[in-house]
């Protein structure tokens, strides 16, 4: 259900970006699709579009 509405249903008390930025953390994405991206051992997904894409990253890795 989460596509449907929205990535997070309640509100938050950071923006997620904003404080990874803060902490030092490049964002390499900038639109919920379904890319993937490998950083050493850390496996990321752009969103939840990007389930089976990560998923067969993770399995080749």
């Amino acid at each position: 259900m989460i596509p449907e509405i929205g990535y997070m249903p309640s509100d938050l008390t950071w923006s997620f970006g904003e404080k990874l930025k803060a902490l030092g953390v490049t964002l390499a994405n900038s639109e919920p699709d379904a890319s993937t991206h490998q950083h050493r051992k850390l496996l990321i997904g752009a969103s939840p579009a990007a389930a089976n894409n990560l998923g067969k990253l993770a399995a080749r890795t």
